[in-house]
């Protein structure tokens, strides 16, 4: 298995059906985020938050933005990459949704200017899942230039279509956090 990055193309031809079931349960009111360390959102309670992937539970572990994209989208990386990472007792699974700079605040960038200022704030994280056909495939994580093939995981990606948006102010908050430059 390869460290290369997954190239998602504009074209779906096999996309996930029966064997790709995916289904967010993350509570529809009441996720807070109490702060931002860096990449990653405090959530208190994080482990109250699950999807169901292939028939299986899954809890989330941690939620962030990594700048710029692991992914690459039509052979080019885009400004971010939403990132959650959830568990169960086979493999981790992460779902990824891209973010590109927007010319006008989200609702995005409101959780994010409430979180970087301490401000806590809730939110619907199901907002922020596309409801449309997605890639997944099995990864490996890499660390800086050194892949570690003992830690497989399930990635399901968006296209670049299907982006969030954040204002370049807000973008600056999370550049370069991806170490995959």
């Amino acid at each position: 298995m390869s460290c290369k990055p997954a190239d998602i193309t504009t074209d779906i031809t096999n996309p996930c059906d029966l064997k790709c079931k995916l289904f967010t349960d993350y509570p529809s009111q009441g996720i807070k985020i109490i702060g931002l360390n860096n990449d990653t959102f405090n959530i208190p309670n994080v482990t109250d938050m699950s999807i169901e992937y292939n028939f299986e539970k899954y809890t989330v572990l941690k939620v962030f933005i990594s700048s710029p994209s692991a992914q690459l989208y039509n052979g080019k990386r885009v400004d971010a990459e939403l990132v959650i990472i959830h568990t169960s007792s086979s493999t981790p699974v992460m779902i990824v949704v891209p973010i590109v700079i927007g010319y006008s605040s989200s609702e995005l960038d409101d959780i994010i200017n409430k979180a970087d200022k301490g401000i806590e704030t809730e939110f619907n994280l199901n907002k922020f899942i596309p409801a449309n056909p997605f890639y997944s495939y099995t990864g490996i994580l890499k660390y800086g230039d050194a892949c570690d093939n003992n830690f497989k995981f399930e990635v399901i990606v968006f296209q670049k279509r299907d982006a969030l948006t954040l204002i370049a102010e807000n973008m600056k908050l999370f550049k370069n956090t991806n170490n995959d430059n």
